[in-house]
């Protein structure tokens, strides 16, 4: 397949590498937006650095980087299409997606409204470390490992699963409103051990596996379902709560417990 498309004129572009950065400048939150396209991705925290963010990207076409704002910063990086065929350099990355990667640095140091829009790859967001005040991310095509922060309150995940299994672990002490839309693969969510969770699950094409250490509240009889709400004893009298709403496609649901 490589071979033809290689023969349609396709695929031949050169990779190109660039570093994009952005200091903090006395902002105290940031809107962060990123544009995947196609290759490894790797989204971490920065490290004994007063940048904003910091990524080093090989890639093909061209990139659009913007930054605007003074407390309050907005940042936007993401594959910029040019010309009238989208749909043939789609191909030609493909052809050439070993080459490609992404690696996005992000501070730690303050609060981050992070929107991450998948591209087609393997995905790595390791937001452990950030602080992380909202998330909406939409998977793409591809594996997706990601972890979740505990940042000291309370923050809202929304979740769009493209094609491709999704894991996402949560830290311990961690408080989360996860909002999860099943695609076409699995979906895991790993759960600190003695947090308070409510896991609420719709499923469409794919079961359901919760430890057997949820309390089932609503829905059908068994820890092997098709929809239902499970809670862990004395989840409605904790101060911090990890809520799970899963929606699925085609593909199952499973919860699991760190340490288990």
């Amino acid at each position: 397949i490589n071979e033809q498309i290689r023969k349609m004129g396709i695929g031949d572009e050169e990779v190109k590498h660039d570093h994009f950065s952005a200091g903090l400048e006395g902002a105290n939150a940031a809107d962060v937006e990123l544009d995947l396209s196609v290759g490894r991705i790797t989204v971490q925290a920065l490290q004994d650095s007063d940048s904003l963010i910091e990524a080093d990207i090989a890639y093909m076409g061209e990139m659009q980087f913007e930054v605007s704002g003074d407390r309050q910063k907005k940042v936007h990086l993401g594959q910029k299409w040019s010309g009238n065929r989208p749909f043939e350099a789609a191909l030609g990355k493909i052809v050439n997606r070993d080459e490609l990667h992404w690696e996005v640095n992000l501070t730690p140091h303050i609060p981050l409204s992070l929107e991450i829009n998948g591209g087609v790859g393997q995905n790595r967001l390791d937001l452990g470390n950030l602080n992380i005040s909202k998330l909406r991310l939409k998977s793409g095509v591809g594996e997706t490992y990601l972890v979740l922060p505990a940042t000291g309150s309370s923050y809202k995940t929304k979740i769009k699963s493209g094609v491709g299994s999704l894991k996402a672990v949560i830290a311990e002490n961690a408080a989360v409103n996860m909002d999860i839309e099943g695609g076409v693969g699995s979906v895991e969510v790993q759960v600190p051990a003695n947090a308070a969770v409510r896991i609420t699950v719709t499923t469409g094409l794919g079961g359901v596996s919760v430890p057997s250490q949820f309390r089932h509240v609503k829905g059908g009889s068994d820890f092997i379902s098709q929809s239902g709400v499970w809670e862990t004893e004395g989840f409605a009298l904790a101060s911090q709560q990890i809520r799970i709403e899963y929606k699925g496609g085609v593909g199952g649901f499973k919860a699991t417990v760190a340490g288990a």
